[in-house]
């Protein structure tokens, strides 16, 4: 666990996407929301900060914004789109993993270019779409081609990809595909659960909001365990190396009036190593505090973070009526005067960013 300034020397903001070791960090340097400028490497070791590339757009091209970053054996790759527009349109990019200037790849449209995750093979860039398929393109540049038997498949972490995919909402995974081999591992899912999830190795899942407990299994449902007090955040449960990460229940009761009691001593997450059986508190449940944030890359991250500065604040202003409370139901008298309309916003940090890298965690199995 390091701390880590939350810009660079010039004052653009970072956003951290992944851990290339145990102590370089791989961050975007962005010049306004969400619009990178460059890719970094942070030593925390030395505090050291090398520009790794710039992220140029194509010339021409309006309201264009880098997506997800992937890293590869010898590059990095990334993909772009204009996603404030109609188009159907992406274009890829690679650069060298010791740095250099950015070399654009391709361009896609249409289906091709609804791109859900990416990746880079020594003379491919690869990617999924969002309904399914995976698709490959040289290095140098050229054609496009639809991977055969990759129908209904999204890329996980190359060669690897799964049969459900980031929108597939309450879809059970049955299948891990190697993309390389097309060998197929056949998933086990338990019953009973809402989310479930694998990495390459091992799975996790949990059931409903009241059940408060998570589950954690090898994919052929070997080697299953319960882990009381967890829930899943959502469906985007495995980070880089299978390491879970889960939601702390804070509650611990309710009191007389029937409102919930909790105990904000409590972690704002859990870590999870399937390997040791390592169960890892993070951050701090204050009913204050932020939130936490995960790498951005589009394999699953070696990298959460968070601002222990930041705090959540509610403030309240008052508007009209009319306008807080609209559409209104037809043939109802239009609301007059003013109504007090709150809401909660962060407020604070931008200062440092507390990070874990998980590749600094030493396994031993």
């Amino acid at each position: 666990m390091s701390k880590i300034p939350a810009k660079s020397a010039d004052g653009w903001k970072y956003r951290p996407i992944t851990a290339l070791s145990a102590t370089e960090l791989l961050l975007s340097a962005e010049s306004s929301f969400e619009k990178s400028g460059r890719l970094e490497i942070y030593d925390t070791a030395s505090g050291s900060r090398t520009v790794l590339a710039e992220t140029p757009g194509p010339e021409g091209v309006k309201g264009y914004f880098t997506q997800s970053v992937d890293v590869g054996a010898e590059h990095l790759v990334w993909y772009g789109t204009t996603p404030n527009d109609d188009d159907r349109w992406a274009d890829f990019w690679v650069v060298p993993r010791s740095g250099g200037t950015a070399r654009q790849v391709g361009e896609v449209t249409g289906e091709q270019a609804e791109v859900e995750a990416v990746g880079v093979t020594a003379d491919s860039v690869v990617w999924s779409v969002s309904g399914g398929g995976v698709y490959r393109m040289p290095l140098a540049g050229g054609t496009p081609e639809r991977i055969e038997g990759t129908d209904g498949l999204h890329l996980l972490s190359w060669p690897w990809a799964a049969d459900v995919g980031e929108r597939d909402f309450g879809k059970k995974q049955t299948k891990l595909v190697n993309l390389e081999t097309m060998q197929v591992v056949e998933v086990k899912t338990p019953d009973g659960l809402t989310t479930f999830q694998c990495g390459l190795e091992w799975c996790y899942g949990s059931g409903d909001s009241e059940d408060n407990q998570a589950v954690v299994q090898r994919a052929d449902g070997s080697r299953h365990r319960t882990l009381p007090g967890l829930s899943a955040l959502g469906g985007n449960i495995v980070l880089a190396r299978d390491i879970g990460v889960f939601h702390v229940s804070s509650v611990v009761g309710r009191d007389e009036r029937g409102e919930e009691i909790e105990d904000h001593s409590v972690p704002l997450i859990a870590l999870y190593d399937p390997v040791t059986g390592t169960l890892a508190g993070a951050g701090r449940s204050d009913p204050k505090g932020g939130g936490y944030g995960r790498g951005t890359s589009s394999s699953p991250t070696s990298i959460i973070y968070w601002d222990e500065d930041q705090r959540t604040v509610e403030k309240c202003t008052m508007v009209e009526a009319r306008t807080a409370l609209a559409p209104f139901p037809s043939g109802s008298p239009t609301p007059t005067g003013k109504i007090k309309n709150c809401a909660t916003m962060p407020e604070g940090g931008g200062r440092e960013f507390t990070v874990v890298n998980l590749l600094a965690i030493p396994r031993t199995e």
